[in-house]
């Protein structure tokens, strides 16, 4: 064991490392730690600077009041502050376009990479990716309050003597399904929202004039293209297609329509790049977009537009009607249809705005505010009753399914309003006649005043009472009327929009006189009192 113990080799001391290799050594941890540092400062750098910039932006202020005021109208002020801030968009725009190259997207939430190229609006819209894939749709409920509201608004406008046509504008991956990443395409078989609101329309023999044109524009797109890779509205050739289809139904809903553009396609028109939706959304710039319009037998008429600012000018009726144009009023001399359509619309309306310019004698195109949650319905009761248009037209981003197409409550008053006993109505009139009512208190809801009604109830109303009130608003508000009935208090809520609108509400038989009052339910604009009157309801409330 001695031997086996003097065989080991002797531990080899170890020798001390030169100075120059220590230094260096120090130095190397030193310089490599100062560009870890560096690296992450100017990350930090990068996040901060365009935050200063923006802050330090002269439309900052403005944008944060205008927000404040109307939480809508944020999208628009930021990108106001955008289009004005060079480092933001600058430095965006090369972030997105590199991604994009690498087949990846800078913000899913705004759009989604699909093949060859194309993007697909993302859930940061109205969830529009989630429906467009069928992963999300109405639920049985929802769909049910769709189709009735649609339908209380048919029956209030046929009882006027005016059409009512909707036409669905399909989403991109409706139409170009083959277009979606893989993963995207597991739920296609079931059935949309759309798809939803069709079999109810069916299944309860409502007669809503849903314009269906998803199996043309596909089928239409083995001719030419009717979606761009990097827009999510349908080609000037897709409006076409869709306008042969819409201008079929206007035939069967409108006596005497006669339209323009209808079976006339002289060429198939492409255009290299058009606008490419996605420079803005994800900061994708310099890719083209592929784009096919369309060329006529017969040249568009001419037409006098008055715009928003109430400027009057000429213009041929083939320029567009944008989203951001509205509201408009066009009139065309040479139309063949001699009538009024007021077209509530979103922006699947711009490409579609010339066949309805040059069709109609004049249009009245209006936002149908469905996008905005928490004023979800432009009033069409009040539009309608300042326009007297022959027939209205919805035309909506098949998105919009996400949001309430409007007040169920509010229409079911409107047409039990119109269904009570006229002859038995009280009504009081600010600084004008009256006749059994009378109103009080604040004739302008701004803050906790109330105004209050009151009415003569010695005659019999068995099925309750249904009070429309007149309003004149300064900007998006809500309001609340509240009553009291066996001791209890209960509360209605309803949106009013900017301008002379009406609202309508239903009331129990017994509700307790002197106990009902219209109070501001939200921050908003102020609402200006007109007037109001109440009938005794023929009938039993529904829903």
């Amino acid at each position: 064991m001695a031997a086996d113990k003097a065989a080991k080799p002797a531990k080899r001391a170890r020798e001390p490392m030169p100075v120059t290799a220590l230094s260096a050594r120090d130095g190397g941890g030193f310089f490599s730690r100062l560009g870890r540092r560096a690296v992450v400062a100017g990350f930090v750098a990068a996040l901060m600077v365009p935050g200063a910039a923006i802050a330090l932006s002269p439309h900052f202020r403005t944008a944060v009041g205008t927000v404040i005021l109307n939480f809508a109208a944020g999208g628009e002020q930021k990108e106001i502050i955008r289009s004005t801030t060079p480092l933001w968009y600058g430095a965006a725009d090369l972030y997105g376009t590199t991604l994009y190259k690498w087949h990846t997207s800078s913000n899913p939430a705004a759009g989604v990479l699909g093949r060859d190229g194309f993007i697909f609006l993302g859930d940061f819209y109205n969830n529009s990716f989630s429906q467009s894939i069928h992963r999300q749709v109405l639920s049985p409920q929802a769909a049910g309050d769709w189709v009735e509201t649609l339908a209380a608004q048919q029956a209030w406008l046929a009882r006027r003597g005016i059409a009512l046509v909707f036409v669905v504008g399909p989403s991109t991956a409706t139409v170009y399904a083959d277009k979606l990443p893989p993963w995207a395409t597991t739920e296609l078989g079931r059935p949309s929202s759309f798809d939803e609101v069709l079999r109810l329309n069916r299944d309860r023999n409502l007669g809503l004039a849903l314009v269906d044109v998803r199996a043309a524009l596909q089928e239409a797109r083995k001719t030419a293209a009717t979606y761009g890779p990097l827009n999510s509205h349908w080609t000037g050739y897709g409006a076409w297609v869709a306008w042969q289809h819409i201008a079929a139904t206007l035939g069967e809903r409108m006596p005497g329509f006669r339209a323009f553009g209808v079976g006339d396609l002289r060429a198939v028109v492409p255009e290299p790049d058009h606008l490419n939706e996605y420079s803005r959304l994800l900061g994708v710039v310099g890719q083209p977009n592929p784009w096919d319009t369309y060329e006529l037998t017969q040249p568009f008429p001419d037409m006098e537009v008055t715009a928003a600012d109430g400027r009057t000018f000429a213009a041929s009726a083939r320029a567009e009607t944008g989203l951001l144009d509205m509201p408009r009023t066009t009139r065309t001399a040479a139309a063949p249809t001699r009538k009024r359509i007021l077209v509530t619309r979103d922006s699947m309306g711009d490409a579609l705005s010339p066949f309805l310019q040059a069709s109609f004698a004049e249009t009245v195109q209006i936002d149908h505010h469905v996008t905005y949650r928490d004023f979800n319905s432009v009033n069409l009761a009040g539009a309608v009753e300042r326009t007297r248009p022959d027939a209205v037209m919805y035309i909506m981003a098949e998105r919009m399914f996400d949001s309430p197409l409007g007040d169920l409550a509010f229409w079911r008053a409107a047409n039990a309003f119109d269904l009570a006993e006229a002859g038995a109505e009280q009504h009081w009139q600010a600084g004008g006649a009256a006749t059994g009512a009378a109103g009080g208190g604040s004739l302008t809801l701004e803050g906790a005043a109330p105004f209050t009604l009151s009415w003569q109830q010695g005659a019999a109303a068995p099925q309750g009472w249904v009070l429309r009130i007149a309003a004149d608003a300064a900007g998006p508000a809500a309001v609340g009327l509240v009553w009291r009935q066996d001791g209890a208090e209960h509360t209605a809520l309803q949106t009013i929009r900017r301008g002379v609108n009406p609202m309508f509400f239903r009331l129990p038989a017994g509700v307790e006189p002197g106990s009902v009052r219209l109070m501001r339910a939200a921050p908003g604009y102020p609402v200006s009192i007109q007037g109001f009157t109440v009938r005794p309801a023929a009938m039993p409330a529904s829903g």
